[in-house]
């Protein structure tokens, strides 16, 4: 499921990645990589609340203890992700 929805999501195709990766999700949930690639389609489809609860749970799983340098990196891009999502969100909350 994960190779689909990598396919799609690289493709363009946004919501049908979006499927996949929930469907990998149902086989292992704590998958930090899945709930990344998720927070990232959910932005391109603009839905924000669902961006910011994938980018949290894969900040979650992520294993953010680690001193692999490796893993750091993917956390602080996490984190990146993770605090420009919450700004686009609050941000449109302040135009409705």
């Amino acid at each position: 499921f994960k190779q689909l929805g990598r396919a799609y999501q690289e493709e363009g195709e946004h919501h049908k990645s979006i499927k996949y990766y929930n469907s990998a999700l149902k086989y292992f949930f704590f998958d930090s990589e899945s709930h990344f690639r998720l927070g990232q389609n959910y932005t391109k489809v603009k839905n924000l609340h669902k961006a910011v609860y994938h980018y949290s749970k894969s900040l979650e799983f992520s294993g953010h203890h680690s001193t692999d340098v490796g893993a750091q990196q993917q956390v602080a891009l996490i984190k990146a992700m993770l605090k420009r999502t919450q700004r686009m969100l609050n941000a449109q909350k302040m135009t409705e």
